[in-house]
C-alpha cells in the first residue's frame, strides 16, 4: 500500500469511530492534476445536524492534516484546507498559530484568517490524537477555525482576548459576518 492510500483509509477509517459523523454519508472530494485523481479532502455531515460537516485535508506530501467542522460549502472549505497543505508553514506560538487571509470571496463572508490548533482545544475532536504516524512518517493533525478580523487583531494583542473572544463564538460558522 503506498503512502497516500495508507493515509485515506486511516484518516477514514478515524472518521468513522466518531459517533457524531453519519458515516454512511462520508464522501470524498477528488481533483484531475496531471492525468491523476488525487483525493484532497473527506467530508461527512454530523448526525445531529446535517447542514454541518466534518472536513478533512488528505495530502500525503506534507505533515499536516487539517480538520474543521462548518456550515460552509463543503467544496470551498475542502479547496482551503487541501491549499494550505502546500503554502503553510506552522509558528512558534504553542497555543495556536493564525493565518490571515487576503481572499475577497473569504472576506465577503466576513472571513480575515484561520486559527489552527492542537485538536484537544474542542470538544469535537476529544478522540482524535495531535499526531500519529504512517510508514515513518510523522503527520500533526490541526484543528482549523474561521476567524473575523477582530479576533486576528485579538491574537496578535493578548492570548487571553483572543480565547475569550473565540469562546463566545459559534464554531462552526463559516459566515463571520
Amino acid at each position: 500500500m503506498n503512502n497516500s492510500n495508507e493515509l485515506e483509509t486511516f484518516l477514514k477509517k478515524l472518521i468513522e469511530k466518531n459517533e457524531m459523523i453519519d458515516e454512511d454519508e462520508l464522501d470524498s472530494l477528488y481533483i484531475e492534476q496531471d492525468d491523476k485523481e488525487f483525493n484532497i479532502a473527506f467530508f461527512a455531515p454530523l448526525k445531529f445536524a446535517n447542514e454541518i460537516n466534518l472536513v478533512m485535508s488528505v495530502h500525503d506530501n506534507y505533515s499536516d492534516v487539517y480538520v474543521t467542522v462548518t456550515d460552509g460549502p463543503i467544496e470551498d472549505v475542502a479547496f482551503l484546507l487541501h491549499n494550505l497543505a502546500a503554502e503553510f508553514k506552522s509558528s512558534c506560538k504553542d497555543w495556536g498559530d493564525v493565518l490571515e487571509l487576503k481572499s475577497n470571496l473569504l472576506q465577503e463572508h466576513g472571513i480575515h484568517g484561520l486559527f489552527f490548533s492542537r485538536l484537544r482545544f474542542f470538544e469535537f475532536f476529544d478522540d482524535y490524537s495531535d499526531t500519529f504516524e504512517l510508514s515513518n512518517k510523522e503527520y500533526k493533525m490541526k484543528a482549523v477555525l474561521f476567524l473575523s478580523k477582530s479576533e486576528i487583531d485579538a491574537f496578535d494583542e493578548s492570548e487571553d482576548l483572543f480565547y475569550e473572544l473565540i469562546g463566545e463564538k459559534d464554531p462552526v460558522l463559516y459566515s463571520q459576518v
